[in-house]
């Protein structure tokens, strides 16, 4: 239930703060009070969009803050699933609104996103205003009326994971049928670049071992010219000789190790650096082997790279590596559409599949809610005659359509309120005051199964009056039974019914004007409702009927 309430900086609020009762309140005010300015606020905490025109001081942020108590409620699945801080007793939600319009949402003092806050707001608390009234027209809003009356929670989630599932099948199946189609198509031509490609054997890494080989070819004279000097200077060289001079230097630093004790480590050094240069000398001698003049060799290799740069153009990589990328793309298309048939099969078989589960799941979501229309229908107009509408027939149409992600199903709610009156959709047949009565119907059966900790209705009763208003108030406690009820409301008759009565008020300051809230006494309840009679709360007959109607003796 909502157990606490705290605005600040919102709209004409300066600061608010209230505590609310369980069972059923009622919230009454002068139009123009500021009632729907607290709703505004609440509806913050629902995830509704933030406005900055709703900050009151532009220097300061607006904070809007409610305390649930759940501890009659299991809602840590919903924590859970949201990612969310789970206290089993209190939950706080939290929601500041900055001067630029930009806000911040908080559940239990943990930053959320406000896809966060929606998620677990709609299992706290449900607002029913007049928009819900118009929504109640809706057909897909009747469907998920006929879905909360027969509790098909775990059935919608049977679906919709079938669905899902369907889904992904189609658009593989279609996506596969696409490329298939392309590969055809264009078979012929990639068949053909795969034949050139084919035809060039081209490995990985093979196009830089052709650049190296090329570079070598075509300067067989220089690089023996460079490695025989290099040689000579290790070797044969008389004035340098490096070899001759580090194994000299050897033997010299070898011979006063025993009178120097760190010639020795000079010498090992001396021996390493003579070995080294012995093997670059080796290793030169190795390459002038294998580097000869071969004209032939050198034109080959020529070849080969002109016919990697042609394709490379051609298809407009800058490697050899990428043209054996494009070739293993190449052959992997045509597999593909080598083996076309066989893999459209497949998949056709795995939507086939998901198409058959899909039904499956469908057809018992559709009997849930055909079985679940008739005992609604009837106890629908078991509550509404009692509201003034003895005439009253109703029927749930049931229409099948394509798989969408509610079901296979579309609903309408047929209604007549007059004798020998044509069945129509409420929208073309209900007045204002008969919709409300009939959503108000509609909540009451809902909150017989609904697992929802508070429902506030704002002026839920507009347009009724006399033992109407009274029987509707009548349910609006009958709810509270279950779960916490809060009414708006303008009727002394549904007012009085009340557990729990709060005025809204406007008030002047020497500059501005606010809005306030508070709980009344019974001696203000009496004074409240008087005034409400509409002839003022000082008439002795206003303030005699006010208790008469809160059976105060």
């Amino acid at each position: 239930m909502l157990s606490f309430l705290s605005i600040n900086n919102y709209a004409l609020i300066d600061s608010m703060e209230i505590s609310f009762e369980n069972g059923f309140s009622v919230i009454t005010g002068e139009t123009g009070a500021g009632k729907s300015i607290i709703l505004g606020a609440l509806m913050q905490i629902l995830g509704e969009r933030s406005d900055s025109r709703s900050v009151r001081d532009v220097s300061r942020k607006s904070v809007v803050e409610a305390h649930f108590s759940i501890a009659d409620y299991d809602l840590k699945r919903v924590f859970d699933e949201n990612d969310l801080e789970y206290d089993p007793q209190l939950c706080i939600l939290r929601r500041e609104i900055l001067p630029n319009g930009r806000s911040r949402a908080f559940v239990n003092d943990s930053p959320v996103s406000l896809a966060q806050l929606r998620a677990l707001a709609i299992h706290l608390v449900d607002i029913h205003s007049q928009h819900n009234n118009l929504l109640l027209a809706d057909d897909g809003y009747q469907l998920q009326i006929i879905d909360n009356f027969a509790a098909n929670t775990s059935l919608l989630d049977a679906y919709t994971s079938a669905y899902r599932d369907y889904v992904a099948a189609r658009r593989d199946f279609e996506a596969t049928e696409k490329r298939l189609a392309a590969n055809r198509a264009d078979e012929d031509y990639i068949r053909f670049q795969l034949e050139q490609l084919d035809r060039l054997n081209l490995k990985i890494g093979e196009e830089q071992e052709l650049d190296e080989a090329q570079v070598r070819l075509s300067n067989v004279n220089e690089i023996k010219t460079g490695i025989a000097e290099a040689c000579f200077m290790l070797e044969n060289d008389e004035q340098l000789a490096l070899l001759q001079q580090l194994k000299q230097l050897v033997k010299q630093l070898t011979s006063m190790s025993h009178l120097v004790s760190d010639t020795a480590a000079l010498s090992q050094r001396a021996e390493s650096a003579y070995l080294e240069m012995k093997d670059i000398y080796d290793t030169l001698s190795e390459i002038n082997d294998s580097v000869n003049d071969n004209p032939e060799e050198l034109e080959r290799v020529n070849e080969r790279l002109n016919t990697i740069f042609t394709l490379k153009q051609k298809h407009n990589v800058d490697s050899g590596d990428a043209l054996v990328a494009i070739r293993e793309r190449f052959a992997a298309m045509i597999a593909e559409v080598d083996n076309s048939d066989a893999e459209l099969e497949e998949k056709r078989k795995q939507l086939d599949l998901s198409l058959a589960a899909l039904r499956v799941a469908a057809q018992k979501l559709t009997k849930s809610r055909r079985d679940a229309s008739v005992k609604f229908r009837d106890m629908v107009l078991e509550l509404a005659k009692p509201l003034g509408m003895e005439n009253i027939r109703c029927e749930v149409e049931f229409k099948d359509c394509d798989f969408t992600s509610s079901g296979a199903d579309h609903v309408c709610f047929l209604f007549s309120f007059n004798k020998n009156q044509q069945l129509l959709p409420l929208g073309k047949t209900a007045s204002g005051g008969e919709i409300s009565r009939i959503m108000l119907c509609v909540k009451t059966l809902i909150a017989r199964s609904m697992q929802m900790p508070t429902i506030i209705f704002d002026e839920i009763d507009t347009g009724v009056s006399g033992n109407i208003a009274n029987r509707m108030g009548e349910m609006m406690c009958d709810i509270s039974g279950k779960m916490q009820v809060m009414a708006i409301t303008h009727l002394p008759q549904v007012a009085a019914l009340g557990a729990h009565h709060y005025k809204v008020f406007k008030s002047d300051t020497p500059d501005t004007t606010v809005t306030s809230i508070k709980q009344l006494s019974t001696d203000e309840r009496v004074l409240e409702i008087a005034g409400m009679l509409g002839t003022g709360n000082n008439n002795s007959a206003a303030i005699e009927n006010a208790k008469s109607l809160l059976k105060i003796k």
